[in-house]
């Protein structure tokens, strides 16, 4: 986020805590990270530049080292991680929001949980690994009721049997609506489906 992004009081406010595995950096209460001390070609208390966005999160460099999400840097910093949880969650689902009061540490089930509740998944066609298409699914069904065999619906598809059964049992591409099939029922708490 740019200077602009935040309000003077904010920027008066602006808590700094330096890295424990980088002194030479910190990273803010607001998500801001800057270099600590001076270096060759650097002033001390400069702030670092968002040069790579990965899937939506931003990322900085810290010296020789693979880019750093700063999301990352500032819950690891400030905010409190139990002991069973493993992804962190931009409460507000703006992944470029870094300011600590909108971090949480989650479990990897809850924090799912939270992106399918708020279409931050990508479903069907809009995931990168989807090997079928929406426009596939009813003709799946047409084809299993015409009594063709798994295998060689998958073999039409070049997706394994596997992928074709989860369909006819609603546990993959059940968003999309076919005429004639009731959508499966899923239990609400762990995501199964319900027969």
């Amino acid at each position: 986020m740019a200077n602009s992004d935040f309000t003077t009081e904010e920027l008066s406010n602006e808590i700094w805590v330096t890295l424990i595995d980088y002194p030479d950096y910190a990273v803010s209460n607001l998500g801001r990270v800057r270099r600590e001390t001076k270096g060759m070609t650097v002033r001390a208390g400069r702030i670092l530049k968002i040069h790579i966005r990965i899937r939506g999160f931003d990322r900085v460099n810290i010296f020789n080292q693979p880019a750093w999400y700063v999301h990352t840097l500032v819950a690891e910093t400030f905010v409190e991680k139990p002991e069973y949880c493993t992804d962190i969650r931009h409460k507000d689902s703006n992944r470029l929001n870094n300011r600590v009061e909108n971090l949480e540490w989650l479990s990897r089930r809850e924090n799912q949980r939270h992106m399918a509740e708020f279409g931050n998944v990508a479903k069907g066609s809009r995931n990168a690994h989807a090997k079928l298409t929406e426009a596939d699914i009813p003709i799946i069904f047409d084809l299993i009721e015409s009594g063709k065999s798994l295998n060689a619906i998958s073999r039409l598809f070049g997706v394994s049997g596997v992928i074709i059964a989860n369909v006819r049992d609603g546990k993959n591409w059940s968003h999309v609506e076919v005429e004639g099939r009731t959508p499966c029922k899923r239990c609400p708490t762990c995501n199964q489906v319900i027969h």
